[in-house]
């Protein structure tokens, strides 16, 4: 999906072997304004233990990921921080659980909104 998130590797792009470089999150549009990091937000892909798949993984955000490159793991990021933020930031929290209230407190601590 075009313009979906801005993200950017380091140490380059990811080459067809599929670079294990991180994927850093610089912005996250949303229906109504932009998530942006409050601080630095990467994340390291690991090959699965088959070496199918590469995963990345947050627990403070709930996050984890798994595709089979690089690249889908790049464009699905944004998507996903943005669901998860429309699901749990944006929701009041006497309908939260109290894990998803832990959720919500790190994610806002995580992200400001832009409009």
């Amino acid at each position: 999906m075009a313009n979906m998130t801005h993200l950017m590797a380091t140490q380059g792009a990811p080459e067809a072997k599929q670079s294990l470089t991180d994927i850093v999150v610089e912005s996250v549009p949303l229906k109504n304004g932009t998530l942006t990091p409050r601080k630095p937000l990467s994340f390291t892909p690991f090959r699965s233990p088959s070496g199918e798949y590469l995963h990345i993984k947050n627990d403070a955000l709930d996050i984890s990921l798994m595709m089979h490159t690089w690249e889908e793991l790049q464009e699905s990021i944004g998507e996903y921080i943005a669901i998860m933020w429309e699901h749990y930031a944006e929701v009041d929290d006497e309908k939260l659980t109290p894990q998803a209230k832990d959720i919500k407190d790190n994610l806002q601590k995580c992200f400001e909104v832009q409009h």
